[in-house]
């Protein structure tokens, strides 16, 4: 029980970050520019975000208020940078569902992040993060969710 109860200390604790926009450091990034300059987005985005290596958390990207997408990182960097290069058909042709997505949303957009290990232990710390992903998808029903549901 004690480790159930550890697990349900550290999402309680995450509660008070739960308002994105208000609470969760961000950025602004311009997914309209040409993957020929993706170093220019690559260095923004390892500036931007702290110890960018090792930094794992959650982030939020947003469209005029609007939220797009939720994701976990380890690290976050790479994740969005991933998203990124799906704006740029740059990416594993299987992942048709966010080229789609990322390219359709080729503009400037803001993302949110939070850092949120959760665990010493990565795998631990991995579900925590999936745990809080699921609530805020609840809380802010990303666009990019209400699309998946749709296509099922």
């Amino acid at each position: 029980m004690e480790k159930l109860e550890q697990i349900a200390s550290k999402i309680l604790a995450f509660k008070d970050k739960m308002d994105i926009q208000k609470k969760w450091a961000h950025f602004e990034l311009d997914f309209n520019t040409d993957f020929e300059n993706r170093n220019l987005i690559i260095d923004k985005i390892k500036s931007e975000i702290n110890n960018h290596k090792s930094t794992m958390g959650i982030y939020a990207i947003f469209k005029n208020g609007q939220c797009l997408y939720i994701g976990i990182g380890r690290p976050i960097w790479s994740r969005i940078k991933s998203h990124y290069y799906a704006s740029q058909n740059r990416i594993n042709p299987k992942s048709t569902r966010w080229i789609d997505f990322f390219s359709n949303n080729r503009s400037k957009l803001t993302i949110y992040w939070t850092e949120f290990k959760g665990s010493e232990n990565p795998k631990q710390g991995d579900k925590l993060r999936q745990v809080i992903e699921n609530i805020l998808h609840e809380k802010y029903q990303p666009e990019f969710e209400k699309i998946k549901r749709r296509k099922k």
